[in-house]
């Protein structure tokens, strides 16, 4: 299978590994913090080969805006560890050359932006960061190309396109 990445190859070769982070809020350039995160690498074909979830201290007080949506408060992240931690566990999940596992998130230019700014902060001597070697999946936007055709409100909602 080789070592690196190729366009050539079909995506259902490499290992998948599916993220998700709960955030202080949507800006991680206005100090916005990942405060929950979860990964699960899927081998090629299709096992379970490696998770992490965990709560992350974001240094901060979660603003009650972002309780509401995500349910997360201060006293569930009290004890939690920075996110260097379960980061560094994470990338293991990718493995050594992070060129044979794709990376694929729902919305993942979000998750994308925050994982890059938290990686900066837990890593600032890290010469590529995270994110420039890995190729992603979006499963929203095939989600937004086939809710063209469709009518109703909240088609691009996960929970709705995981009915579809």
């Amino acid at each position: 299978m080789g070592d690196a990445f190729s366009r050539d190859r079909p995506w259902r070769e490499y290992a998948v590994v599916v993220l998700d982070v709960e955030t202080t809020g949507l800006d991680p350039a206005a100090g916005d913090r990942v405060i929950e995160l979860a990964a699960v690498r899927f081998g090629p074909s299709g096992e379970i080969e490696g998770s992490v979830v965990s709560r992350v201290d974001p240094g901060r007080p979660i603003p009650a805006e972002a309780t509401e949506i995500n349910g997360i408060t201060d006293a569930m992240v009290a004890d939690a560890p920075k996110f260097a931690e379960p980061w560094a566990r994470v990338l293991e999940l990718f493995g050594e050359s992070r060129s044979l596992a794709v990376a694929c998130a729902y919305s993942a230019a979000f998750d994308r932006g925050f994982l890059r700014a938290e990686h900066v902060r837990a890593f600032p001597e890290s010469l590529v960061p995270f994110g420039l070697r890995i190729q992603w999946l979006d499963p929203l936007v095939w989600i937004r190309e086939i809710a063209r055709y469709e009518k109703g409100q909240g088609r691009h909602n996960l929970g709705i396109a995981c009915e579809r």
